[in-house]
């Protein structure tokens, strides 16, 4: 804002969307902060007249911890790999943004093993997890009894293992 008087109490309230999740960043470009060699100022957030972040002395940015409807949903996905753990790949893309990829993994090289991935995201979020096998034939039969499953919050939602080059 422009905040140019000396000594003043400046309020300010906008209106948020309290479905979505928010970080505050107040910065200062002379990288003092608002306290103390030059008076005594600070600033606060308040959300429902319950202060949830205060700070005077910060350098050149102060950031709050998030606030608003910051829930997550994690899920953990489980490999049991058949002989071939490189073929395997996966990513977790984002519909509301673009299907951004917004993690990802592979690498995979223990024949047979046990891998587990866990994830977490913001609530707001439309997500796929997308897996692949570069050689299309999957965890199942013909180089192993591997598979997969995924679980968001602690239920399992799918599992599969004779996929081809991918699934969903």
């Amino acid at each position: 804002g422009n905040y140019t008087e000396q000594m003043t109490n400046y309020n300010e309230e906008p209106c948020v969307d309290k479905n979505s999740c928010y970080v505050l960043v107040m910065y200062d470009s002379f990288n003092d902060g608002i306290c103390c060699e030059w008076g005594e100022g600070y600033f606060s957030l308040r959300i429902d007249d319950k202060i949830v972040h205060e700070d005077a002395e910060f350098g050149s940015e102060s950031l709050s911890n998030t606030f608003g409807s910051c829930e997550e949903v994690c899920f953990e996905l489980k490999f049991i790999m058949d002989d071939w753990p490189t073929d395997i790949s996966w990513n977790v893309t984002d519909s509301n943004n673009e299907n951004e990829v917004v993690a990802s993994g592979g690498g995979y090289t223990e024949k047979r093993g046990e891998y587990s991935e866990n994830k977490c995201f913001p609530s707001t979020g439309c997500y796929a997890v997308n897996i692949a096998d570069s050689y299309s034939d999957g965890l199942c039969c013909g180089y192993g009894e591997g598979y997969f499953s995924l679980a968001v919050g602690g239920t399992e939602i799918l599992v599969g293992s004779d996929f081809g080059a991918s699934a969903s």
